[in-house]
Formats: structure tokens, C-alpha cells, sequence
């Protein structure tokens, strides 16, 4: 089963499209009418939906919000290039990696050149 996935408004509503082509269930902040919402009522937002989180706000990849937040899986998109097609492009290769793929509890921080997951149960691997 494919995850519910919460679009921050900071990414383009392409992304809705994206997640839907790829059999997920996709909400995006401008488009549930709550453009403008606090980070902790996103992290509420994604827990009511069960639905993973996706950004390019760096605030989301501070671990210790992660822990205490009742959110699966947080992706945090950290590139320079963010014309829509160069962060679809970033998700179609993400897409394809342990980040959607695992089954486990993680934060994952995307950069340029690195991906990085951190887990949440410091025990789980790739």
C-alpha cells in the first residue's frame, strides 16, 4: 500500500499530479485551504491524514520535532535547483530508493549530492 503524502506549500501543485500517477494519495496545503498554517500544524495536519510529509522547509528535518511528532516519514527536499521539472525529476529518482520503498519510521534530507534517512528507531537499516 502506497502512502498518503502532504505536499508543504512551499512545493508547486505538480506534485499532487506526481504522487496520484505513482497510486498515492495526495493533499497539498494551498489546495486543503490552510496556506499559511504554523510547521506544528502541519506535522497535526499530516498525523490526522496519516500522510507522510514533503517540504523544502529546512525547519522539518530537525530531528527532535520528528520524534515527538506522530508523522511516519518526513522528506525534506534541500536543492538549489527548484524549477518544477529539476524537484520532479529529484522525486522520480527518490521515488525509486529505500525512502519510499523501507517500511520503517524515518526522516529523509535530500541534498545535492547526498541522501540522507534517519531513522527513528536508531536499531532500524536500510
Amino acid at each position: 500500500m502506497k502512502p498518503a503524502i502532504l505536499i508543504d506549500e512551499n512545493l508547486p501543485f505538480e506534485f499532487i499530479a506526481f504522487f496520484q500517477d505513482r497510486n498515492c494519495e495526495a493533499y497539498h496545503i494551498k489546495k486543503l485551504g490552510k496556506s499559511g498554517i504554523a510547521n506544528g500544524e502541519v506535522y497535526r495536519l499530516a498525523e490526522e491524514l496519516s500522510a507522510w510529509i514533503v517540504t523544502r522547509d529546512k525547519d522539518f528535518q530537525n530531528m527532535e520535532k520528528f520524534l515527538r511528532s506522530g508523522v511516519e516519514v518526513i522528506i525534506v527536499l534541500k536543492v538549489k535547483n527548484t524549477s518544477v521539472s529539476s524537484l520532479l525529476k529529484t522525486m522520480e529518482t527518490l521515488f525509486a530508493t529505500s525512502a519510499f520503498t523501507s517500511s520503517k519510521s524515518r526522516l529523509v534530507i535530500v541534498e545535492e549530492n547526498e541522501v540522507r534517512i534517519l531513522y527513528r528507531n536508531p536499531e532500524d537499516t536500510v
